[in-house]
């Protein structure tokens, strides 16, 4: 079976994806979105803020399983260990169609003024890639 050609592939269709997906399509393109999550279902998750959020103290209520999807991490001395995912090393992300919507926590961070001017303020640490914003809170204010 040959496949046709496509202009975008996105993968992921939550919130970000499904909107990228839909504004590439309507400018003309063809697009495939690929999901591997499974819809979330409000008598899965109801209103309960505590097993809605991504965190493995609280519980993982959004996946993955633990049989499939461990990670293998390298430690600093070039040892490994396998994470689970309801392990606390692991940093989670939601696995259902809308990942981080399904259990968005209702935080949307402003930034302040002095966040895009880290290295001015602070100082580069040695070794790091730190840099300033090369736009101003001033030039994105108008669109807060």
């Amino acid at each position: 079976m040959a496949l046709n050609h496509v202009n975008a592939v996105v993968i992921g269709a939550g919130a970000g994806g499904g909107v990228v997906a839909k504004e590439l399509s309507e400018a003309g393109l063809s697009v495939v979105l690929l999901e591997r999550g499974g819809w979330a279902r409000f008598d899965q998750h109801d209103h309960d803020e505590l097993i809605s959020q991504r965190t493995t103290v609280l519980g993982n209520a959004f996946g993955p399983d633990d049989d499939r999807h461990y990670r293998i991490v390298v430690n600093r001395d070039g040892s490994t260990r396998r994470v689970l995912p309801s392990e606390g090393g692991y940093n989670n992300n939601a696995a259902c169609v809308g990942s981080g919507t399904v259990s968005y926590g209702a935080m949307a961070w402003r930034f302040m003024e002095k966040d895009f001017r880290m290295k001015s303020t602070y100082g580069a640490p040695e070794g790091s890639t730190l840099d300033d914003w090369p736009v101003s809170y001033d030039d994105l204010e108008p669109f807060y």
